[in-house]
């Protein structure tokens, strides 16, 4: 069973800056770090998945207003947080 864990601040301020930097357009860091200190956000320290292609940690970025507005992030060596892309059912 994996534990999940709440985000360092480390971890909450490259998330914010990811998403400042990665909406399109240079954004002013408090226009993110709201909606993202409203959201329910969750950290898996040691997922591994169970075919070849990802182990490390991942954030889970649960949006206040619907559960529907998910995102998941993980870790890459050379460029720190990146997205991933969630299938809609």
């Amino acid at each position: 069973m994996i534990k999940s864990r709440p985000p360092t601040r480390g971890e909450l301020y490259e998330l914010i800056d990811y998403c400042a930097r990665n909406d399109g357009y240079l954004m002013v860091i408090e226009e993110v770090s709201g909606p993202i200190e409203d959201a329910y956000i969750i950290v898996l320290d040691h997922y591994v998945s169970c075919s070849p292609g990802y182990a490390g940690k991942v954030m889970i970025v649960i949006r206040d207003t619907h559960p529907s507005e998910t995102e998941v992030y993980i870790w890459d060596r050379l460029k720190g947080i990146q997205p991933v892309e969630i299938a809609k059912r």
